[in-house]
């Protein structure tokens, strides 16, 4: 990684920062993720992206975290099924 800046066009390419946005969109919170285009503009970003940008096919610098991550993708969406079920979220667990 270059270490410089990136719009969020760039940004949701790569595989680490899709895996960041699924634990946001999974987490019990807030979801909603804000974006700042230029010093004076910012705007709010639907959580609904990541269903079009699935985690494993997201640009990786190492090949082997692809692999390393889909455990981890997992193991989230049990825990985020398991807080539905025990909320009583029936709606939102189907």
């Amino acid at each position: 990684e270059a270490g410089g800046l990136t719009d969020y066009l760039s940004w949701k390419t790569r595989g680490w920062c899709r895996f960041e946005r699924m634990a946001r969109v999974l987490s019990q919170g807030d979801t909603s993720m804000l974006v700042v285009s230029h010093s004076d503009t910012i705007y709010q970003v639907g959580a609904q992206d990541y269903l079009l940008d699935p985690v494993g096919w997201g640009a990786f610098s190492h090949e082997e975290d692809r692999d390393s991550l889909a455990p981890k993708v997992e193991r989230m969406l049990i825990r985020r099924l398991e807080y539905l079920f025990h909320a009583g979220q029936e709606r939102e667990y189907k």
